[in-house]
């Protein structure tokens, strides 16, 4: 694998400390990564992973890089899917840490096994969307995993789980959008930004899903868009 030198993450030694600690101050610092890389997520363990999509046209899908507290980190897997900017890390699913992809020429959610890198049998669900980001929220009362996909007009849930060797994707539920949003998460809360605008929207998680209610639509919760007044000719 080659061994790619990553400027803009030199600051990797600081959000290690900060995966142990409450809090910390944390210094970015901007440069040329030699790709087109928008989201990045990390898988945690022992040797914890940064995964970053892959916009490029040539290269396009998603790259896995070992983190360590130098500012040169080596490049461990290369998935080229297409032309991605959906590329997020799911914990513990069936006892697999996994990588969910969403390439932009097929729109086909593909799963990645994140330590070895290899593709995992999945339902091979599609979801046709010009999609931005997406963040994934385990439900500490079902045990479920949920993952949010978030577009210029809609953001949809599903519902991520193990099938014997498989992974299932199911959509729950879809919720129409006035603008683009992207997403954070916290234990007990989804938090929403809309872009162009400072305000924050908490929205409840736990208290909407439970054992007995694994699809139940989490973003229910969020208000209807306004509705635009109609034309008088």
């Amino acid at each position: 694998m080659m061994k790619a030198s990553l400027p803009c993450l030199s600051w990797a030694s600081t959000l290690l400390t900060l995966a142990a600690a409450q809090g910390a101050d944390i210094t970015l610092v901007p440069g040329a990564v030699g790709f087109e890389g928008d989201n990045t997520g990390f898988i945690y363990g022992r040797s914890p992973l940064l995964v970053v999509n892959d916009g490029s046209a040539a290269d396009g899908g998603f790259r896995v890089f070992s983190v360590s507290n130098s500012t040169s980190w080596k490049e461990t897997s290369h998935q080229k899917t297409g032309r991605s900017k959906i590329a997020v890390p799911v914990h513990d699913i069936g006892g697999r840490d996994l990588i969910i992809n969403i390439p932009a020429p097929d729109s086909l959610i593909r799963v990645f096994d994140a330590q070895t890198g290899n593709k995992v049998d999945s339902n091979d669900k599609k979801q046709l969307g010009d999609w931005s980001t997406a963040c994934v929220w385990r439900s500490q009362k079902s045990g479920e995993s949920y993952m949010f996909l978030f577009g210029k007009r809609k953001v949809v849930q599903f519902l991520v789980r193990n099938k014997k060797k498989d992974v299932e994707i199911l959509e729950v539920c879809i919720r129409r959008t006035t603008k683009r949003v992207c997403s954070s998460l916290s234990r007990s809360r989804l938090l929403l930004f809309r872009s162009k605008a400072r305000r924050v929207r908490p929205l409840p998680m736990d208290k909407s899903s439970s054992p007995q209610k694994t699809s139940h639509c989490i973003l229910s919760r969020l208000p209807n868009p306004p509705r635009r007044p109609a034309l008088r000719l």
